[in-house]
């Protein structure tokens, strides 16, 4: 029995002692091999992780929030744009039409605002004489305060409305137009308004070609699905871009209103529509003092209403 117990020991030592004997002979050089080989799999492993190869599956709140993000930079580097473009063209529209010396820079806006005559006139409140020029001098020192202001003569056709009236030819002005019809349609079609009259800006008697309109088949109106009729918010886009160049931006807020003042803000909707979209089928600052006088003659209007 001992001598069949001590055979399996025997072997077993036997068997270690060759283990440890074949570890003793491994060649070295395989060894690092075969380590490289494991770094290198391991380095593909991270970089495969770092490049997104393997990543989970997005969301559907991951890709709405990416979808907003290119939305939200596609809406500021169009922004950026229209900024840009109207600088340039409102600078060329005011030396044509007053010819002054020295013209206004068409790529800053630091030779406008209310030191300049012409610039100045325009963003002039309505309820002001900018030829007076006790006014002129009191609007640019600060002691007329207009900053709660946005009546401003370059909303009216010829810089002219009505201070007990304020909405009689509000934003139908030439220039406000033109600067819709540059952002909306296309720059050249700016050139299709005349000279404005008492109700407004007039546009051009001249026949659409087929050349034109291909040539407005994608334009931004078009785009937006705007369908020819103008929209209230993107007239107050184009009347801030036109504030903010001739000086600073002014800002919007909606004024509650009845029925009477929702059927002149229709109206004024037509006209716009009339204007931009001639040829289409279906067309026919925030300011506490500002608010107050429009409230006030509203609900005067409203008053006289029959009903």
């Amino acid at each position: 029995m001992s001598s069949q117990s001590s055979q399996p020991a025997h072997t077993s030592l036997e068997g270690d002692e060759e283990e440890q004997h074949s570890q003793a002979q491994v060649d070295p050089g395989a060894e690092i091999a075969r380590l490289k080989r494991r770094l290198a799999a391991s380095q593909d492993e991270v970089k495969e992780l770092t490049q997104g190869k393997v990543k989970k599956p997005p969301t559907t709140v991951t890709m709405g929030r990416a979808i907003r993000r290119l939305l939200q930079k596609g809406a500021n580097d169009a922004r950026s744009d229209d900024v840009r473009r109207i600088k340039e063209e409102i600078a060329l529209w005011l030396n044509l039409a007053h010819a002054p010396n020295p013209p206004l820079n068409t790529k800053s806006r630091s030779d406008r605002g209310l030191h300049n005559d012409i610039t100045g006139r325009l963003l002039c409140p309505i309820e002001y004489d900018w030829d007076d020029e006790l006014v002129r001098n009191g609007i640019r020192a600060g002691t007329i305060n207009i900053s709660e202001d946005y009546f401003l003569r370059c909303f009216y056709p010829y810089g002219i409305g009505d201070p007990d009236n304020v909405e009689k030819g509000f934003l139908r002005s030439g220039l406000l137009v033109k600067t819709y019809s540059n952002i909306f349609i296309s720059p050249s079609s700016s050139d299709s308004f005349s000279d404005e009259d008492e109700n407004g800006a007039a546009r051009k008697k001249q026949c659409s070609t087929n050349s034109q309109k291909k040539a407005t088949k994608c334009n931004v109106a078009n785009i937006l699905g705007m369908d020819g009729r103008v929209t209230p918010r993107s007239i107050a886009y184009a009347a801030v871009l036109l504030a903010f160049n001739l000086t600073d931006a002014s800002y919007w807020m909606e004024v509650p209103s009845g029925q009477a003042a929702t059927r002149r803000s229709q109206n004024l909707l037509k006209w716009w529509s009339t204007q931009i979209f001639p040829h289409h089928n279906g067309a026919s600052t925030n300011s506490r003092k500002s608010r107050n006088k429009l409230l006030a003659q509203r609900a005067a209007r409203e008053e006289s209403v029959p009903l």
